[in-house]
């Protein structure tokens, strides 16, 4: 479960043409941050605080989750 998260998360960020790549490491640090909206404005914070001058971490957030969800919901579909 959680490489197929980590898999969706690079695909979202892919997709957006974000520089972003979480590997399972990374991954298990952030989830010590409870909320999932909170890790990825954390990581963004962190690791990519330039794009803070052009946009907002929660807005970024919910854009990447937005996307996360797409890509899970395809995976589930083929699965079927």
């Amino acid at each position: 479960m959680v490489r197929a998260k980590v898999s969706a998360g690079n695909a979202a960020f892919t997709e957006l043409g974000l520089r972003f790549r979480w590997d399972s490491e990374m991954y298990a640090w952030l989830c010590g941050i409870e909320c999932e909206h909170s890790r990825i404005a954390r990581y963004i914070e962190q690791y990519h605080a330039h794009l803070l001058k052009a946009y907002d971490a929660g807005f970024l957030s919910r854009l990447i989750l937005d996307k996360k969800a797409d890509y899970l919901h395809a995976m589930a579909l083929q699965a079927n």
